[in-house]
């Protein structure tokens, strides 16, 4: 089974021998990897042609995407793919040996994406992101549901919801995931670490600036905010999900405080909507926040 391997690179020059070299050393031999070139001001560019020339017995392409963003990259790859399965890989990120092998085995005919746990590795340690397999909404709603590297999909599931959704610039792999739901496409668990996902600098999550955070936290509330109008209008009883909406609510203003302390208090306490008991909850832990940042 033919998988195509779709890495978005912008300035990557440093991390994508790492997500290369855990392509080739894939026991699923079977693949084409397509690198999409997006925007990039080092020598990325030249580091992917390097790649092609030195790997010539590989089917390796590869492409530039003048739009920017990483899901304008994956879309590139997308149109471009051969395979019937689609495996999207960060360009800081890798896949252990036998990522792809073990959840082909799992594929079945009426699945159309496998979602997988994973390692996240940052400077002071790794920590296991574990799946919720028996409620895939939950898993949705909580993020539990894989990440962009860690799952696989169907290539024809994912073109009939045309691709990534190029205005995200965050919540980017949750929103395909419930594009596919909708689409009553379905998704088997896989539950076994076969990636790992580090942490850089450059990402996106770890900006200080108020209107990035903010853009990043609008898009991951009103994501949910969609999934609970969906559901109720499907007739499904939403009072469990309100609650864990609740809950992930405040996580999500908790998540960023250190990054931007003042706004991110401000428009927890401005925005929810949650019973006084967890409000005050919350606020107990925006203060011992505080305390332990001095």
């Amino acid at each position: 089974m033919l998988i195509s391997i779709i890495i978005p690179c912008h300035n990557c020059e440093t991390t994508i021998d790492r997500a290369v070299n855990s392509v080739l050393s894939q026991t699923h031999t079977d693949w084409e990897l397509i690198l999409v070139n997006n925007n990039s001001k080092d020598n990325t560019w030249e580091k992917l042609i390097h790649i092609k020339k030195n790997n010539p017995d590989k089917a390796i392409t590869v492409l530039d995407e003048k739009k920017k963003g990483a899901p304008a990259a994956r879309n590139k790859g997308l149109y471009a793919a051969k395979g019937e399965w689609l495996q999207f890989l960060d360009a800081d990120d890798e896949l252990l040996p036998k990522k792809m092998e073990q959840q082909i085995v799992a594929i079945k005919d009426d699945i159309d994406a496998i979602y997988s746990p994973y390692n996240s590795i940052q400077k002071n340690g790794t920590n296991s992101h574990y799946i919720i397999k028996d409620d895939i909404w939950e898993a949705l709603m909580m993020s539990k549901i894989g990440i962009t590297s860690s799952n696989l999909f169907r290539k024809s599931a994912v073109l009939l919801i045309n691709g990534w959704d190029e205005g995200l610039s965050s919540s980017q792999d949750s929103a395909l995931a419930f594009s596919l739901l909708k689409n009553n496409n379905r998704f088997l668990p896989v539950d076994s670490i076969m990636t790992n996902i580090y942490a850089t600098e450059l990402s996106i999550t770890r900006t200080k600036d108020k209107d990035k955070i903010k853009s990043i936290i609008n898009n991951y509330i009103n994501l949910r905010k969609d999934i609970l109008q969906f559901l109720s209008e499907k007739g499904i009883d939403i009072a469990p999900y309100e609650k864990i909406y609740n809950r992930i609510f405040s996580d999500c203003y908790l998540w960023y405080f250190e990054n931007a302390p003042s706004y991110t208090w401000k428009e927890y306490n401005k925005q929810t909507k949650d019973n006084l008991i967890n409000r005050l909850k919350t606020n107990y832990s925006f203060l011992i926040k505080w305390i332990g940042n001095l």
